[in-house]
């Protein structure tokens, strides 16, 4: 009779729990990996390094912000509330009075105001070493963007995809840029649908329509990992489990009520955010999605599976729809940048 090793029985009690939903994204999961992890991966100086995490006044995005801004990198807290990112700021240089944190005003889900952001990024900035798309939102109603999308797929999808885009000459510039994407476990709930991705059938289900883009997500991470594949540009995604959150609670008031008691706390599902953007065991992945530091598979259903044909589709898709939204000033400039992805 053998005996089953240490490290192979951790990896049957992971698999155990990623089968149990419950204990792999409440605090049970992550409280448990967290024994594993090698608590010098992510370093304690990052001075030097430009991070930009989008959504950063609150929950996950605050939390990231804290983390690496304590350990003396330059965050940039992009948020769309100017009055709500400087109190979060204040905050933090409250408990941390050294730590370099600069505001950006942007909503990620209106293009041009994407653009606008980017544009002064590229003139006061030489580099950028970790782009973190970490805003989004779920809503319990059909909205529209002044640009006519729906707000949903807009401020999920289309910003983040625009300001990768926007931002890669100065990912370029950093001696290795990341990108990482804070994804959702939804996801896994969801077969792309490039309809439904734009235009949620009615009734309206905010969170349907939320797992369309988590899912759409994932496969853009695929796509540009693929396409950026001869850079030092590196793309993952994550998703942080289930996280007492302001979000969570404002869009979720049942589900965050009933599992309370069973949430992670904004840190714990900050830390694969953290582990991307800064450990030096990170740098070796590429196109992958993660859970508490460990890749995992990004469907565990057939039926959910994206093909590559569909896969290009959707690039191809948010590539026309954000095209559609320039000037002809603009079509002329982008042209002339000749940019080939």
């Amino acid at each position: 009779m053998t005996t089953q090793t240490p490290k192979g029985l951790w990896r049957l009690l992971d698999v155990l729990l990623d089968c149990s939903v419950f204990g792999a994204y409440t605090h049970i999961g992550y409280l448990f990996r967290k024994r594993f992890f090698d608590p010098k991966d992510i370093p304690e100086d990052l001075s030097g390094l430009d991070i930009m995490v989008t959504g950063a006044n609150a929950g996950l995005g605050f939390a990231t912000t804290k983390a690496l801004a304590r350990r003396g990198a330059h965050v940039i807290m992009a948020c769309r509330n100017a009055s709500r990112a400087e109190s979060a700021r204040d905050a933090i240089l409250q408990e941390h009075p050294d730590a370099n944190i600069s505001v950006e005003i942007v909503d990620v889900s209106v293009l041009a105001d994407v653009r606008r952001c980017c544009t002064r990024l590229k003139e006061t900035h030489t580099k950028l070493d970790v782009l973190v798309h970490n805003a989004g939102v779920l809503l319990d109603e059909r909205r529209h963007t002044q640009e006519g999308f729906e707000l949903t797929f807009a401020t999920n999808v289309l910003g983040p995809f625009l300001m990768t885009q926007e931002l890669l000459p100065l990912l370029q510039a950093a001696p290795q840029g990341r990108v990482v994407q804070v994804t959702s476990g939804g996801m896994y709930t969801q077969r792309l649908d490039l309809k439904a991705l734009q235009h949620p059938p009615d009734p309206f289900d905010g969170v349907v329509a939320y797992a369309q883009t988590k899912r759409a997500e994932v496969d853009l991470t695929q796509q540009w990992s693929a396409r950026l594949k001869d850079t030092k540009i590196i793309v993952n995604c994550m998703h942080p489990g289930w996280a007492d959150t302001p979000g969570v609670t404002s869009s979720l008031p049942t589900f965050s009520k009933l599992l309370k008691p069973l949430l992670r706390s904004p840190e714990a599902g900050a830390d694969t955010i953290i582990w991307l953007a800064a450990a030096h065991s990170a740098a070796q992945h590429q196109g992958k999605l993660f859970l508490d530091r460990a890749p995992k598979p990004t469907q565990f259903l057939t039926r959910t599976n994206t093909p590559p044909e569909r896969q290009q589709a959707l690039w191809t898709c948010c590539t026309e729809l954000i095209q559609s939204t320039l000037s002809k000033d603009e079509h002329t400039h982008q042209n002339e940048r000749n940019i080939t992805l």
